[in-house]
């Protein structure tokens, strides 16, 4: 009989007994720490590029031209000479005014010691000075004349284009060549992100050709519109 109690005391306490809980599984995150990446410092755009200088070169006087062998492309160095118109009309005309005026001098000279001593009228002495200044001043302009007969190179640099041939007949203001200064270049370029860049700050550029590389250097001023 005891054994009996014994077992259902048993059987009762493990029918009482907690089952244990199953776990819980949770799904596994992989954690990724953020890193700073720099963005690449290069961009490609396309770009106009100009001459830093472009000059129409002309005379203020016009003659039969007498000096021209220019080709295009040709380089002249500041104070060479690309072209000359002939002289011999200018060089005449200088002559013949400093001859004028050296002797409208002597008579100024003269008649102001004589104007000085009160032994001339006035009237005489105002005559003689607008003689000599008028001579004088044809006298100059003469040599002006003779002086832009001949075409100059204002800076060093390329003849882009040639406008005549020699011999020509050419008239005042007309162009002759078209002068271009290549030792810097402006670049005009579009992007998106172009507006970043301060005014003045440097960058550095390259242009590239038929995949070769010609051009380099440092952007100092951007414009931006």
């Amino acid at each position: 009989m005891k054994t009996e109690i014994l077992f259902l005391a048993g059987m009762c306490l493990c029918a009482c007994s907690r089952t244990p809980q199953e776990q819980t599984s949770f799904p596994s995150v992989k954690v990724v720490h953020a890193e700073v990446m720099e963005a690449p410092s290069s961009r490609c755009y396309t770009f106009i590029s100009q001459p830093y200088r472009l000059s129409e070169l002309s005379f203020r006087v016009g003659g039969p031209v007498h000096a021209f062998d220019v080709q295009q492309g040709q380089f002249f160095r500041k104070g060479q000479l690309i072209a000359a118109i002939d002289e011999r009309d200018f060089v005449i005309q200088k002559q013949r005014t400093e001859a004028l005026y050296r002797q409208a001098e002597v008579d100024y000279a003269r008649i102001s010691s004589l104007y000085a001593k009160d032994n001339i009228s006035g009237m005489n002495y105002e005559q003689a000075k607008a003689n000599y200044e008028c001579t004088k001043a044809d006298y100059e302009a003469a040599v002006n004349a003779w002086e832009d007969s001949r075409l100059y190179a204002p800076f060093d640099g390329y003849v882009q284009q040639a406008h005549i041939e020699r011999y020509q007949d050419v008239k005042p203001s007309v162009p002759v060549v078209t002068f271009i200064d290549l030792s810097r270049i402006k670049v005009e370029a579009y992007g998106p992100r172009i507006w970043r860049c301060r005014c003045g700050k440097k960058i550095l550029w390259r242009v590239w050709f038929a995949s070769m590389h010609f051009l380099t250097g440092n952007l100092c001023l951007l414009n931006i519109s």
